[in-house]
């Protein structure tokens, strides 16, 4: 009988950083400047599938692909005019 799990063989956490920087000018004393850039998986880190676990495959236990759905590192910038 096979069991239903197996110790040691789980799939990778989701690990994800953001971050953003935010600097504010005065222009003058009514209009203000807003800078903002916004960085998404920071790391640029991918994000693997659980490995294998049918017992008759031959690639049991190996890691054959990466989620669809991860990110690339994305770079955002703006800039805000405030009146």
């Amino acid at each position: 009988m096979f069991p239903l799990r197996i110790d040691g063989v789980r799939a990778q956490s989701t690990n994800l950083w953001s971050a953003n920087l935010t600097r504010r000018f005065a222009i003058t004393e009514s209009v203000n400047l807003e800078l903002r850039a916004d960085a998404l998986n920071l790391a640029n880190r991918s994000q693997f599938n659980p490995p294998n676990t049918t017992p008759t495959s031959t690639n049991f236990g190996r890691i054959t692909s990466a989620i669809g759905e991860s990110i690339n590192r994305l770079i955002q910038l703006q800039a805000r005019l405030r009146f």
